[in-house]
């Protein structure tokens, strides 16, 4: 990945949700620098490519329905993982080159995931790396 054209953030970082003029505190994302913030605020992000979000009962319907029907409506969004905590799996969206989204999960420990956005791949196993599931 180039350092130069790919910012990593995992705290306190907001991104806009344009259809709910509202924000959502995403685990990790993944953005083009330079980073565009929204109403000249710094901890309100606009141009996410790639979130991640990490599934607990008490988060995991939301994020995967709701949350991820709103994060659709972000400009130039491409990619959203969903990692669960009880079992090893990954669960990948993908929006393909007609704009529908589509849906790829990742169980085995030895599955490389295609980041196409930033053109690296995931080892699954580095996911679960220390992780008792």
């Amino acid at each position: 990945m180039d350092a130069k054209k790919w910012e990593i953030l995992s705290v306190d970082q907001k991104i806009w949700i344009p259809t709910k003029e509202a924000f959502y505190y995403p685990d990790v994302l993944i953005l083009p620098t330079p980073p565009l913030f929204y109403d000249d605020r710094k901890d309100i992000i606009t141009n996410p490519i790639c979130i991640f979000e990490v599934l607990s009962e008490s988060t995991k319907n939301f994020d995967k329905a709701e949350k991820f029907d709103n994060y659709r409506s972000i400009p130039g969004f491409q990619e959203y993982y969903l990692i669960e905590q009880d079992k090893q799996l990954v669960t990948q969206y993908i929006i393909n080159s007609k704009g529908n989204w589509e849906l790829i999960e990742y169980k085995d420990l030895k599955s490389a995931i295609p980041m196409n956005c930033v053109g690296v791949e995931l080892q699954l196993s580095d996911i679960y790396e220390g992780v008792e599931v």
